[in-house]
């Protein structure tokens, strides 16, 4: 009788604490648009992005510079940007895309990671390095940004937040 009643304490313990924290998450979560002004962290500038929830990986327009085994120099192209600034970052691993109109061509291009602020959500993650001189959008978010749980995509809103994040974090 004593290891039934425990059980049962324990398995409300665990019950409370999983929904707790899915409400704490589900609060967190901010309603954005397929397209939003995100702040670049590392260079202090805000680019328009197209949310894409069928990407698989972020993709942000740069020039590379020089391009080492292990790390990558590179200027985030942004029209907006106070200063255009070099970074210098580790490259984390490659991805290979499928080259846009290219059939079976395919492009290798560098991942490094990167903070950003949408709506006021601070998401640190991986994003690939690309000449996105064909594109609308210069920033594209993808599911491995989205897949945090932290913002759901509304398609038929744009602009619904703004890129406002805390500087301490």
């Amino acid at each position: 009788m004593n290891f039934r009643l425990n059980f049962l304490l324990v398995l409300f313990l665990v019950f409370t604490a999983v929904s707790s924290t899915s409400a704490a998450q589900a609060e967190k979560r901010v309603i954005i648009g397929y397209v939003e002004n995100v702040r670049v962290k590392d260079v202090d500038a805000v680019i328009k992005a197209k949310l894409d929830t069928g990407a698989t990986t972020s993709s942000i327009h740069v020039d590379i510079i020089e391009e080492a085994e292990d790390n990558v120099v590179f200027e985030i192209v942004a029209e907006n940007a106070k200063d255009t600034k070099k970074l210098k970052k580790e490259i984390v691993r490659h991805v290979r895309i499928k080259k846009k109109g290219g059939g079976d061509e395919y492009i290798r291009r560098p991942v490094v990671e990167m903070t950003f602020c949408i709506a006021g959500q601070l998401v640190k993650e991986e994003v690939n390095l690309a000449n996105r001189d064909g594109f609308t959008y210069d920033l594209l978010i993808g599911r491995n940004m989205l897949e945090k749980g932290l913002l759901i995509v509304d398609v038929s809103k744009t602009f619904t937040g703004k890129p406002n994040c805390p500087v301490d974090e």
